[in-house]
């Protein structure tokens, strides 16, 4: 299970699911302050520093304990269309398609008027960051001549992208381990619509497997 502790003072308050609280005397700074959980996850919630491993971080302090905390109590209420990917927690999590093979979003998107007065979409400006992301993603795995991809950026993207339909920021993806070096690259695919691109190589693939397998029984 995923905490975190409020010191004292800060006035700062979590956004949901975090919404469970309980006062300590004593935080993992040594000082008084509140511990913050996820109601949906069972688990103990309090400070208790020799069955947990806790962080410094801004706001808050961010803890983590044995119990796992499932991505169905960290979805957002309205999750955006996309591929599944197993993270190391051995979950299910919902990687929403950004940029739509052969072309479009899953993201919702701006109705407004162009140039000339015709409708036309456009990415909302909370969804920006992560349409960038996704061209970028697209450039590395298929376009020849696309730029390499270090993996401080592909974690960040790839923590962006689980950021659009869960309540997860780099510091609880860290903490949870839940990307590695195997898995990222699912992530970044899942981002592009990789599995669709792919279904699509194949069926090309078949359809000339079945032209020469039949020219070669014409030659015949």
């Amino acid at each position: 299970m995923i905490l975190l502790f409020r010191p004292k003072g800060t006035t700062a308050t979590p956004e949901k699911p975090f919404s469970a609280m309980r006062p300590v005397t004593s935080g993992p700074n040594g000082l008084a302050g509140d511990v913050f959980a996820i109601p949906a996850v069972d688990g103990k919630v309090g400070y208790y520093p020799d069955s947990q491993t806790w962080i410094e971080g801004k706001p808050f302090w961010i803890g983590r304990d044995d119990t796992p905390t499932p991505p169905e109590a960290l979805l957002r209420k309205e999750p955006i269309d996309g591929h599944w990917v197993t993270l190391e927690d051995g979950n299910k999590w919902l990687v929403p398609v950004v940029r739509v093979f052969p072309f479009g979003t899953s993201l919702p998107e701006a109705l407004v008027l162009g140039p000339d007065g015709e409708l036309v979409s456009k990415p909302l400006a909370r969804f920006a960051k992560v349409v960038a992301d996704a061209d970028r993603v697209y450039d590395f795995f298929l376009d020849p001549d696309g730029a390499e991809l270090m993996h401080s950026e592909a974690w960040s993207i790839a923590n962006r992208a689980l950021a659009v339909n869960y309540h997860v920021w780099p510091e609880f993806v860290s903490m949870a381990e839940l990307l590695t070096t195997r898995n990222i690259a699912e992530v970044l695919k899942a981002m592009i619509d990789y599995p669709a691109i792919e279904a699509e190589i194949k069926k090309k693939q078949n359809t000339l497997d079945d032209i020469n397998n039949t020219e070669d029984g014409n030659a015949d």
